[in-house]
C-alpha cells in the first residue's frame, strides 16, 4: 500500500510531468481513435452513417457541373450504381467540405459511387487533425498526467465522433474548424498574434461547412473577442486583424447570395421532408429534444442506430457533463495549482467561454428545432454531432472540479477519474471491438 501511493504521489503530482509521457498519452489515444474510425469505415454499410449517400450525391454534383455553387434547383440524389434520380437532395449546406473531398474523389459519379470508401479514409484523416489540435489544445500546459489521460481518453469515447470520421459527413470538417477556433481563444489570451489567423480559419472554415457549426463558432468568437478587449482594457487595430474580418466577411457574401438567389440563407433542393405520424405538445416535444441529444451523445445515433440504455455503458458521459457544470461554476482562487501557470488559468477560461457559447446554441438550437416542428411537424434535426465542433472544451471543463488546493491530486478525485478512464473504455472501445 505504501508503495501503491509513492507510485500516485510522484505520477500525479503537478511536477515531474514531462512531454515523453505526454507525447505517449496523447499518441496511444490517437492510436486508438484512428482504429476505431477505420473499423466504422471498414465495417458500415453504405446506407449506416447519417445521410452519406446524400453527402456523396453532393460530391457527384459538384464533379459532374464544375461549378463553385451548387445549382439547389437541380439538386438531386445518385443512386448506389452512381446513376442520377429524380429524388432532390434536402442538404443546405455550404459547398466548402464538398470541393474539398471533390479532389479525392474520381471522375464520374459511378467510380465515386464504387469508391466511397476512399472518401472515408480521407475523413478520417480530417476528424484526426481535428482531434490532434484538440490534443494540442491540452498538451501545452502543466497538468497531472491523470488530467492529459483523462481528457484525451474521453473526448475520443464519444461513440458518434469516430463513427462520423469512418464516413463521409461535413460534421468532420466542422469539428476541425472549432477546434482550430478553440487554439485561437487561447492564443488571443496570450496576445500572440497568430490568434486572429487561427480565429479567422476558424469561422471561415466552419461557416463555409454547416451553419450550425458557424453558429457556434461565431458566437465563440464574440464572447471571447469581447473578453479579450475588456481584460486588456483596449482594442488595437492591427494588419492581423485584417485577416479576421474577412474572415467573417467572406462567409456572410455567400449566405447573402444564397438569399438573393434562394430566397432563404440556407437553400435545400426541392424534396419534401419526411414527416412523423405523431404529433406532441410542447412538453413532450422537450422531452424529445433532450433525449435524442442523449442519446445520439452516449450512443450511436443514425440511420443504424446502437443505442444503450444501461446506466453501466452510459454513466461516464453523464459524469462528465455533471463535472462539467460544475467547472463553469469553479473559482481559480480556490486552487494552489492553476496558480502556478497562467497557461492554466488560460485554457481553463477559453473552456469557459466554449462551454457557455454551446449552451447559447443550444437554446438557439431548441427555438429553431421546435418552430420547425410547429410550422411542418418535423420531429427531426436533434443530434448531438451538431455541437461537436466546440465539444472539448466540456471535456476540459469537467477536470477543474476535481482539482484539489494542493499540487497533489486529491484521492477521491483519482478514484473518480478511474471510475470514468473505466467507463470510458469499456463502453466505447472494449463494447464496440469486442461485443457489437
Amino acid at each position: 500500500m505504501k508503495n501503491l501511493f509513492a507510485f500516485y504521489n510522484t505520477n500525479f503530482m503537478m511536477k515531474g510531468v514531462k512531454n515523453p509521457e505526454k507525447i505517449f498519452i496523447y499518441a496511444i489515444a490517437l492510436t486508438l481513435f484512428i482504429l476505431q474510425s477505420y473499423y466504422f469505415a471498414e465495417k458500415n454499410d453504405f446506407r449506416y452513417p447519417p445521410d452519406e449517400p446524400t453527402h456523396i450525391s453532393y460530391i457527384c454534383h459538384l464533379k459532374t457541373t464544375s461549378s463553385i455553387l451548387p445549382d439547389f434547383e437541380k439538386f438531386v440524389l445518385y443512386s448506389e450504381s452512381g446513376d442520377k434520380t429524380n429524388r432532390p437532395i434536402t442538404l443546405a449546406h455550404p459547398p466548402f467540405y464538398y470541393h474539398l473531398m471533390k479532389y479525392f474523389a474520381p471522375e464520374n459519379p459511378k467510380d465515386i459511387m464504387r469508391e466511397f470508401k476512399r472518401l472515408r479514409y480521407v475523413n478520417i484523416a480530417i476528424s484526426s487533425i481535428g482531434v490532434l489540435i484538440c490534443f494540442f489544445l491540452c498538451f501545452r500546459i502543466n497538468l497531472p498526467l491523470s488530467f492529459h489521460i483523462l481528457y484525451s481518453i474521453s473526448l475520443i469515447s464519444i461513440p458518434m465522433l469516430s463513427y462520423l470520421a469512418g464516413s463521409v459527413n461535413n460534421d468532420n470538417l466542422a469539428f476541425v474548424g472549432g477546434s482550430i477556433a478553440l487554439l485561437g481563444g487561447v492564443y488571443l489570451l496570450e496576445n500572440r498574434k497568430i490568434a486572429f489567423y487561427l480565429l479567422g480559419m476558424g469561422v471561415l472554415i466552419s461557416l463555409l461547412t454547416k451553419a450550425t457549426a458557424g453558429l457556434q463558432v461565431l458566437i465563440f468568437f464574440f464572447i471571447i473577442f469581447c473578453y479579450w478587449v475588456w481584460s486588456n482594457k483596449r482594442l488595437n487595430f492591427s494588419i492581423h486583424m485584417i485577416f479576421l474580418i474577412f474572415s467573417v466577411i467572406l462567409p456572410l457574401i455567400y449566405y447573402i447570395l444564397m438569399k438573393f438567389l434562394y430566397g432563404t440563407v440556407l437553400p435545400r433542393g426541392q424534396g419534401d421532408i419526411a414527416l412523423p405520424s405523431r404529433y406532441v405538445n410542447t412538453l413532450e416535444y422537450i422531452n424529445h429534444f433532450f433525449v435524442n441529444l442523449w442519446t445520439s451523445w452516449s450512443s450511436i445515433k443514425s440511420h443504424h442506430s446502437i443505442v444503450r440504455h444501461s446506466i453501466f455503458d452510459t454513466y461516464p458521459y453523464l459524469i462528465v457533463l455533471i463535472l462539467s457544470i460544475f467547472g463553469l461554476l469553479f473559482i481559480y482562487q480556490n486552487s494552489i495549482s492553476l496558480k502556478i501557470n497562467k497557461n492554466i488559468k488560460n485554457i481553463f477560461i477559453v473552456s469557459k467561454i466554449g462551454f457557455v457559447s454551446l449552451a447559447i446554441f443550444m437554446v438557439v438550437h431548441f427555438i429553431r428545432a421546435y418552430m420547425e416542428y410547429l410550422d411542418i411537424g418535423y420531429l427531426g434535426g436533434l443530434q448531438a454531432r451538431y455541437y461537436f465542433p466546440l465539444i472539448s472544451s466540456v471535456f476540459i471543463l469537467a477536470y477543474l472540479p476535481l482539482l484539489g488546493k494542493s499540487k497533489k491530486l486529491p484521492i477521491f478525485s483519482f478514484l473518480l477519474i478511474f471510475l470514468i478512464l473505466f467507463g470510458f473504455l469499456y463502453s466505447n472501445f472494449y463494447y464496440f471491438f469486442f461485443i457489437y
